[in-house]
């Protein structure tokens, strides 16, 4: 533990709830935005809506929580080559809390068909730690991989990855553990797509979120402090 204060949680309860709306609302005018672009100019357009549940387990520092499950979301929209995508996930166990959203730009640098590809690319990415207005907001730039292969019939493997090697510095209250400097992170999330219609797939998969950064108490040297939410999910998509 740190010395100084320990986490509260209920501090702030009007920025809470703020912070965890943003990722959902962000989400959802992806699908809007979709719907509204005209598709004349902008060439052929592609969009895809998911959403899945993360069973997923909260470790910081060794000390591992099992109750960290909770509903993600995620879109697609694809111009040709050229796709933005965007995505919420949350890591649920106090006060270990971790709070993921991204949006990135990509392009498929091998597509020998339009389903199967690996596509790289840029984007900004949110992780936000702790409990509620208490904790900390790091924000940077992500590296991003995006693959997907159909392996057999109905059956896609797909697979993300995200680097993120400059999220600046936890700017939580000093002397908790949200307060710190040179955080870095990345993700990555594997699994398996059955297409059971047309337009619509079932996901299964693994998801794993790790932070890293160096937390600086009120006095002392600062303290390495690792974040990681990982665990195994499900849900389903939808293109159009």
């Amino acid at each position: 533990m740190l010395p100084g204060k320990a986490p509260q949680t209920h501090g702030a309860p009007e920025y809470a709830m703020t912070r965890r709306l943003v990722p959902l609302v962000f989400v959802l005018a992806c699908g809007l935005l979709a719907t509204s672009l005209p598709a004349r100019a902008l060439g052929p357009l592609d969009v895809e809506l998911g959403a899945y549940w993360w069973q997923n387990d909260v470790d910081a520092q060794g000390i591992e929580e099992d109750d960290g499950a909770a509903p993600a979301a995620w879109a697609r929209l694809w111009f040709g080559k050229w796709g933005v995508r965007g995505g919420y996930a949350k890591g649920d166990a106090d006060p270990w809390e971790m709070e993921l959203v991204h949006v990135d730009v990509v392009r498929k640098i091998v597509a020998p068909t339009e389903q199967n590809y690996l596509a790289l690319g840029i984007g900004w990415g949110r992780i936000s730690i702790g409990p509620g207005g208490d904790g900390a907001d790091l924000d940077g730039v992500r590296l991003v991989a995006d693959a997907r292969a159909n392996v057999a019939g109905i059956v896609f493997v797909y697979g993300e990855a995200a680097w993120s090697p400059w999220l600046g510095d936890p700017d939580g209250e000093r002397g908790t553990f949200w307060y710190g400097e040179d955080a870095k992170g990345y993700e990555y999330e594997l699994g398996v797509e059955l297409k059971i219609f047309p337009s619509t797939r079932l996901r299964a998969g693994y998801r794993l979120s790790r932070v890293e950064y160096d937390a600086v108490p009120r006095s002392g040297n600062p303290v390495g402090i690792t974040q990681e939410t990982s665990g195994f999910l499900a849900g389903v998509s939808f293109k159009f």
